[in-house]
């Protein structure tokens, strides 16, 4: 399929076409897929920033898969595009597996770097937000 980028932003220009942007569109032996999906399977980074751009969801899902779990292959520039604060990198597939542990079993180790990196992120910026939030004791 071609990274048809002009034809995208063609496509989006009109406003009826906007809701359409997570319904499933193909259907393989690969499995079901969305237009960010399938952007992001085909490694098209134009395509997939505009989709995020006109309102696709990151963290949208079939048949238990989020665009995320295509990204792990692309590590360079569309994990990189997805890995957000929006996006539920804790997220589960139909076989309980997070695209964390999808990079660790199948040897993507710049995928793995940037989800380790980013989980650790989260869990800094969570534990920091929560010591903010802490009431004194003299106010209990």
């Amino acid at each position: 399929m071609a990274n048809d980028v002009r034809g995208l932003r063609t496509v989006l220009a009109d406003p009826a076409n906007c809701p359409l942007l997570n319904n499933p569109i193909i259907r393989d032996s690969h499995g079901c897929f969305n237009s960010l999906m399938l952007a992001v399977s085909l490694g098209h980074v134009e395509c997939a920033q505009l989709l995020m751009g006109a309102g696709a969801d990151v963290n949208y899902t079939i048949d238990g898969v989020s665009p995320l779990f295509w990204a792990i292959r692309n590590p360079g520039g569309l994990l990189q595009l997805l890995v957000d604060p929006h996006v539920n990198i804790d997220a589960l597939d139909g076989f309980g597996k997070s695209a964390l542990q999808h990079a660790r079993e199948k040897e993507f180790s710049q995928s793995l770097e940037i989800l380790q990196a980013e989980k650790l992120k989260r869990q800094r910026t969570s534990t920091s937000l929560s010591a903010h939030c802490i009431m004194p004791q003299h106010l209990y």
